[in-house]
């Protein structure tokens, strides 16, 4: 999985769904090999792992252990859930901010106001730094 890939699927979004983080992993690409090993020969099983490792803090060596002589669907079955559990917190805080608009308005007409205050220090000093007269704001 790579975010820099032009393929929507190659990538897992914090906002993504749980149903669209189950399908991206379901469909990440593996191997014909079958098996959940660490290899550089396997190099779509071996992100996954990572991906699985970091997340549940569990050891590499621990997790292969766990699906050694299981297939890949099951195996990226958890590896899904593991993410989905674990972007969950991220995601329900975003879908809370996107339905506050009240708190968001505020966001940004702040964001605003210190950008136009911003602006209107460099202005001044573009003023000064030209000879023109400054222009005074209300």
């Amino acid at each position: 999985m790579s975010k820099s890939d032009e393929d929507q699927n190659a990538f897992i979004l914090l906002a993504d769904d749980a149903d669209t983080i189950r399908r991206k992993i379901k469909r990440s690409v593996t191997d014909s090999v079958g098996a959940v090993n660490y290899s550089d020969e396997q190099p779509g099983i071996k992100n996954l792992l990572e991906i699985y490792s970091k997340l549940d803090n569990k050891s590499i060596e621990e997790i292969v252990g766990m699906y050694e002589g299981k297939g890949y669907g099951i195996f990226k079955e958890d590896v899904a859930e593991v993410i989905v559990e674990s972007l969950r917190p991220i995601r329900d805080k975003y879908n809370d901010l996107l339905n506050n608009k009240d708190y968001l308005e505020t966001v940004y007409a702040m964001g605003a106001s210190k950008a136009e205050q911003q602006a209107r220090k460099t202005l001044r000093k573009v003023y000064k730094k030209v000879g023109l007269i400054e222009r005074k704001f209300l």
